[in-house]
């Protein structure tokens, strides 16, 4: 969860008007965000979606009408204008009105606005349309799309013994200069050598080589991408307590599943060199991971039954590494039994994997569950949509 003050705190019990704000950026030089072109841009409309499933985990869309105060100078005259979508970059806030004031909140640590980072985000598509009003809406995703876009120019060659985490550095920074660095603790994995072609989408390898060592892969709302094995949510504090029809949330619904779920994953090498060192042999190595905890509803051995799912991969080279894999695997898949979406009042500050209370009697809801997604809206007098799974051990 992002750091909210005090005060912002009571402001999402006792309700409060947001106030959303945007900067557009030059991109990104040395590690840090380029230069301001546009400073605090009022928007009228739109919404952020963060989402643990998306090929982009951030996605942006916002409205900015032109009839008022802001004017027409936004839109683009040119292809280098600030809004023209060759390169600048959008950085989303979420603020808030204190009502003693009536004006933004001041932080009195800092003397200025309190401002929530949403995120920064390639600016891919503006639009005008001109009626009886006008008004540009622009679009985009997080910085991860820029990379996905600058496919290899040539075969990218991943040396046999490299760690996941120098490989990937190394493939941001050269498809993104100026990209902050990346923020991953060591995996102890070490890769295959492997070859990825030319044309090959440069962040769906690092997704690939981050998964091999059962790591997430994404930029997070101050744009830095992060690495880090998905956290055990029984072994993390709650962030926050949701109770419906009071505390701010307004609705509930939970979906209890074995669609699509599987309590058995196998994951195997491809590639003879991949194959278990010192035996002489040529079969690859595998790694199983299964639900084998009697009292887990998805027992493999249980009333559930064993519902496997066989994947394989290039980068791996150790049954360390292809155990990790699995792990991660069946993490995901078990995580989809026990879904509950809830509408709450805006609140700009949860993030994926944050774990929070939720409680709803009525339909036999008290539990921890782990943030999955979040669709925040920008206009001041929306909700906020949170998709969330029960926090079951993994």
């Amino acid at each position: 969860m992002q750091p909210i003050s005090q005060a912002f705190q009571k402001a999402l019990v006792t309700g409060y008007q947001s106030v959303i704000t945007a900067n557009v950026l030059s991109p990104p030089v040395n590690g840090a965000n380029g230069p301001v072109l546009l400073a605090g841009v009022p928007v009228t409309d739109g919404s952020v979606t963060i989402d643990r499933t998306a090929a982009q985990r951030r996605t942006f869309s916002l409205t900015l009408s032109l009839t008022g105060a802001l004017g027409t100078s936004v839109i683009p005259a040119s292809m280098s204008d600030p809004f023209a979508p060759f390169g600048p970059e959008l950085q989303l806030f979420a603020g808030w009105i204190d009502p003693n004031t009536g004006v933004p909140y001041i932080l009195p640590s800092t003397g200025l606005p309190e401002q929530i980072p949403l995120g920064i985000f390639p600016i891919t598509t503006t639009k005008v349309d001109h009626a009886v009003d006008i008004t540009m809406t622009a679009k985009g995703y997080d910085r991860s799309w820029s990379v996905a876009q600058r496919a290899f120019a040539v075969a990218q060659v991943i040396s046999a013994g490299v760690a996941p985490e120098t490989a990937i550095a190394q493939i941001l920074s050269a498809q993104y200069p100026g990209l902050p660095s990346l923020n991953m603790p060591p995996t102890g994995f070490a890769l295959p050598g492997s070859t990825y072609d030319a044309g090959a989408d440069p962040f769906a390898a690092c997704l690939d080589m981050a998964t091999q060592a059962g790591n997430e892969l994404y930029f997070d709302a101050n744009g830095t991408p992060n690495g880090n094995p998905v956290p055990d949510p029984t072994t993390i504090s709650p962030c926050w307590t949701y109770t419906v029809g009071t505390g701010g949330a307004s609705s509930i619904s939970r979906v209890l599943t074995r669609e699509g779920v599987s309590n058995d994953i196998v994951v195997s090498a491809t590639g003879s060199q991949n194959a278990t060192s010192g035996t002489g042999a040529s079969t690859p190595v595998s790694a199983e991971a299964q639900d084998l905890n009697p009292q887990s509803p998805t027992y493999t051995y249980g009333q559930f039954g064993d519902v496997p799912t066989f994947t394989s991969s290039s980068n791996l080279s150790s049954l360390t590494s292809a155990q990790a894999a699995a792990n991660l695997l069946l993490a995901l898949s078990l995580g989809s039994i026990d879904v509950c979406t809830i509408t709450v009042s805006p609140a700009p500050m949860f993030d994926i994997d944050d774990v929070i209370t939720l409680i709803d009697p009525q339909i036999n809801v008290s539990f921890n569950a782990v943030v999955d997604a979040v669709t925040y809206s920008l206009r001041h007098d929306t909700k906020t949509s949170l998709t969330l799974r029960h926090a079951y051990p993994l």
